[in-house]
């Protein structure tokens, strides 16, 4: 009996201890949020010719991972493609799933949490979509991040 007692306390304090653990690399290891000036603003599409939307999904409230998946998202297209920002070739979109009239995203792009989609207009007709799922394996790897993103959008250039 008195072995019984012993593992569980030892396994309690294992738990407690990569929970601390855990919390601590990620308080230490994130990303500091784009700083304002540096913040893409929402631009509208160019109704005529082909765009290429990058969505950023979130609600209302915002993790550490949402300020991380933002501030990341937005790196990966100022360093990667400042010319198509400027042209509106490419455009950022901001939307929060919380608000009643952003609701239709959830089932349209099948979204389950937050979430970079990447959409192919042209002439303001959707042709075709992707949910950029890996950003959340490459969480903690900021060049590892950035790049996937920038090969999705190579991708549909």
């Amino acid at each position: 009996m008195k072995i019984k007692t012993i593992a569980s306390a030892i396994l309690l304090l294992f738990v407690a201890v990569s929970a601390g653990y855990l919390i601590y690399k990620n308080a230490q290891g994130e990303p500091a949020p784009a700083p304002a000036q540096t913040v893409l603003r929402e631009q509208a599409a160019p109704a005529q010719g082909r765009t290429l939307v990058v969505y950023f999904f979130h609600g209302r409230a915002r993790c550490v991972s949402c300020k991380i998946i933002e501030a990341l998202g937005q790196k990966a297209l100022q360093a990667g493609f400042p010319e198509e920002m400027k042209s509106g070739r490419i455009v950022w979109r901001d939307i929060d799933l919380d608000k009643p009239e952003n609701r239709h995203f959830i089932q349209e792009y099948r979204i389950l949490s937050i979430s970079l989609v990447l959409s192919d207009m042209e002439n303001g007709e959707q042709k075709k979509w992707k949910n950029l799922e890996e950003v959340w394996t490459r969480l903690n790897d900021e060049k590892a991040f950035v790049e996937y993103v920038q090969k999705e959008i190579r991708a549909w250039l």
